[in-house]
């Protein structure tokens, strides 16, 4: 650790540095690079230096005077290691001379630099790239006066400046609309890139121009875009870390964006209805909506090809209603496009990079850019967000080292540690699940990471939604795993536990009513055979019925079964929406099934007996009827409402791609409303039976207490599973329609407040 130096402070300290240098040499001076060092740390000495040396550099270089790294050893020793001064001086130099047109051979900086040779070869022997290091690159672009008219634009303000531009707010006079007007140095594609892209939530670039070099100033490039006067996000999460956690409300935003507004000086009103519902919320909830926006953001730029790599607070601009818009793609990369190469990674801000972004930036390492992903831009939106919720970073990047690529590798250690935690109010159930999505998405195995945009939105979207969270989720215990991995077999013991008990209730009362009857008159000799014809009758059709009725259902599902046992893959948005609606059906299908066995197996079970014994008396004979047409509607019933919460929990949930919508809301209404008919049919059929048995003569007291008292057990039974489904409905029909859709209904329901009562 660096002692007196707050964890989010520590590159701040290098950016107040430099703007004073940057500032000296503008002015006309010929500031000293010993000036401006911090007296110690050491570490944070030497990191500064660093940056200040790769300044100068540009500034003498640029104003005609050639020096070279050597020319600072003379008065900075401290700035070499053993193996020389650090790589990214070196490849500073290169990138500075070939800038300016001169022809500069590798193997020259190899000769005056042995002990940094495999390293000058990795970052610049590949692609040659010309790219700066510098964290204040651009040193001597343009700057520009309110008032003064550039190209087609009239300048109003200067609104921010960051590490590539300065941005002023401009009125564009042959239009006569207000812009924003970014002014950077004449390189990289970001109006390019942006043309590519058309999506609410990133923001909208109109053109770009150029400006012809002049004396003392470089060429530079004007992209003029939206203007969102609501500020950045950097200037919220200042107002987050002033502000009690338990103080944090969706005030902190409105005030902010209040702030920005009146600051352009345009007059524009804050006092709309949307701001109010913002002041309102709770701050994770306010959280949760901006997430929502950038990921959706990211996913539609992944989706042309397209990495952000500098995803942080200041590169996230405010609208007047409070909507967050990504900007600043600066640093991107379009896939395809020539101008683009391993180079591209550079610019990005170490403290919101990824491990894989800081194993490509570090010429240690031989991860190389073209390797990154859209996974590494996820990563940096939830840092961003954990910085947002928290006002702190979720890694203490304290840098012990004393350059770049020594901070590096402590940077990796620190990320690729797993027991990382997100400090929130345990009271905050919303914060709590929130933070969950967001330590997935800070894991350093990137597999382990939501897979695009499109799926950390819909997981950010169901942190206010618990229960179809805790559906769609990949479930960690209980039996949802096993059905998950055994589908066939799970659904074997919902169909047969049921009816197996049912089967049993059956037979005995079955033999309760024979003995009944064949007690008394002149049927008393045959009891004996009787008994016998009864059991031959019984495993007779429950061998045959058990074993067809599980063939069915394997028929029926086998290409589910396929689906989840990973069997089949590729298959289409089409082709998933066929299997979840099928599995919708399937428990209603089964249970009919098992009805018709009950039926078939009643009348042929009976036709068996009658064919060992002869006819029966026709008042058994009805009571042998009755009791297996009741006890199939019950073993129905139940059966129904195992299968169904199967299918709710787990098989329908696995049929879903989390990053896509699912408009099942008809079939799965459908199944809610079928739940209540088996929920009449769990209630009525114990009534039906003793009403037959009265009607029948039976004077079987015993059976007709052990039936009432299965039937409340039943009845209880079915309530419950009657209620937990049409919960289940209700979150999986939320859980299916669009991320901002979903966090809409959950804040107009109350963000937080549910009970995920699915995690068992």
């Amino acid at each position: 650790m660096t002692p007196g130096i707050e964890q989010t402070a520590i590159w701040d300290v290098v950016a107040e540095r430099l703007e004073v240098f940057v500032a000296a040499w503008k002015a006309g001076d010929d500031p000293t690079i010993a000036d401006h060092l911090p007296a110690d740390p050491i570490p944070l000495r030497r990191l500064v230096l660093v940056e200040l040396v790769k300044v100068d550099l540009e500034f003498r270089m640029r104003g005609g005077r050639p020096a070279r790294i050597e020319d600072y050893l003379v008065d900075h020793a401290e700035i070499a290691e053993a193996a020389g001064p650090p790589v990214e001086l070196i490849c500073e130099e290169y990138h500075l001379r070939r800038s300016l047109g001169e022809s500069v051979e590798l193997d020259e900086l190899r000769r005056r630099f042995p002990g940094r040779a495999a390293e000058i070869w990795r970052w610049l022997g590949a692609g040659e790239r010309t790219m700066t290091t510098s964290f204040a690159s651009d040193v001597g672009r343009a700057t520009f006066q309110p008032g003064q008219i550039v190209d087609d634009f009239q300048v109003l303000a200067e609104v921010g400046s960051g590490t590539f531009a300065t941005v002023y707010l401009a009125r564009q006079v042959s239009m006569g609309r207000i812009v924003a007007l970014k002014v950077s140095g004449d390189r990289g594609e970001e109006a390019r890139t942006l043309a590519q892209l058309d999506h609410p939530h990133v923001v909208r670039v109109h053109d770009q121009r150029r400006l012809p070099p002049v004396a003392g100033r470089p060429a530079v490039r004007l992209i003029y875009e939206q203007f969102l006067p609501g500020g950045t996000l950097a200037q919220v999460v200042e107002r987050v870390r002033r502000t009690p956690a338990r103080d944090r409300t969706g005030a902190i935003l409105v005030e902010a964006i209040r702030e920005a507004t009146a600051g352009s000086g345009l007059g524009l009103a804050t006092d709309s209805p949307a701001l109010a519902s913002l002041a309102r919320m709770p701050w994770s909830a306010v959280v949760v909506r901006i997430g929502i926006q950038l990921a959706d953001a990211l996913a539609h730029a992944h989706a042309a090809g397209v990495l952000h790599r500098d995803v942080k607070p200041a590169n996230v601009l405010l609208g007047a209603d409070g909507t967050a818009h990504l900007g600043d793609f600066n640093t991107s990369s379009l896939a395809g496009h020539p101008s683009h190469g391993p180079a591209a990674y550079f610019g990005g801000s170490l403290a919101y990079m990824s491990p894989e972004h800081l194993e490509a930036f570090d010429a240690r390492h031989q991860r190389s850019a073209d390797d990154l992903d859209g996974r590494t831009d996820l990563f940096s939106l939830a840092v961003l967000l954990v910085e947002l919720l928290t006002g702190r970073r979720p890694f203490p990047d304290r840098p012990t080292a004393g350059d770049v690529s020594l901070a590096i590798g402590e940077m990796l250690a620190l990320r690729q540690r797993e027991d990382m935690r997100v400090e929130i109010d345990p009271s905050d159930r919303t914060a709590g699940a929130l933070a969950e999505v967001l330590c997935a998405c800070l894991r350093a195995d990137r597999t382990a990471r939501p897979v695009d945009g499109a799926e950390l939105a819909r997981q950010l979207a169901l942190v206010g939604q618990p229960r179809a969270r805790g559906l769609l989720a990949s479930p960690r215990g209980g039996w949802r795993p096993f059905a998950r991995r055994r589908p066939f077999e799970a659904a074997t013991v919902c169909m047969v536990l049921p009816n197996l008990l049912l089967a049993i209730a059956n037979n005995l009362h079955q033999r309760r009513i024979l003995d009944a009857f064949y007690a008394r008159g002149d049927l008393v000799a045959g009891h004996g055979a009787a008994v016998t014809a009864f059991y031959v009758a019984v495993g007779i059709v429950n061998l045959i019925a058990f074993p067809f009725g599980a063939w069915i259902g394997w028929r029926m599902m086998a290409r589910i079964v396929l689906r989840l046992q990973g069997r089949t893959t590729g298959l289409d948005a089409p082709a998933l929406e066929y299997l979840r609606r099928h599995s919708l059906d399937f428990a209603d299908r089964m249970t009919w099934i098992a009805v018709g066995l009950w039926i078939t197996c009643g009348v042929g079970g009976a036709l068996l007996f009658t064919a060992q014994v002869g006819v029966p008396p026709l008042p058994m004979w009805l009571l042998f009827l009755q009791s297996s047409f009741v006890c199939g509607l019950m073993a129905a019933a139940y059966t129904f409402f195992l299968m169904t919460l199967l299918v709710l929990r787990s098989i329908y949930p696995a049929l879903i791609d989390p990053r896509r919508d699912h408009d099942d809301e008809v079939e799965l209404a459908a199944v809610s409303r079928r739940s209540g008919w088996y929920l009449l049919m769990a209630g009525g059929a114990p009534l039906v039976t003793m009403a037959l048995m009265f009607l029948l003569g039976s004077d079987d007291r015993p059976a007709l207490v052990l039936l009432t008292f299965a039937g409340l057990v039943g009845l209880a039974f079915s309530f419950w599973a009657y209620g937990e489904i049409a919960a289940d409905v209700t979150a999986l029909i939320a859980g299916g329609r669009p991320a901002e859709a979903i966090a809409t209904d959950s804040r107009g329901r109350g963000v937080g407040r549910g009970i995920d009562s699915t995690r068992r």
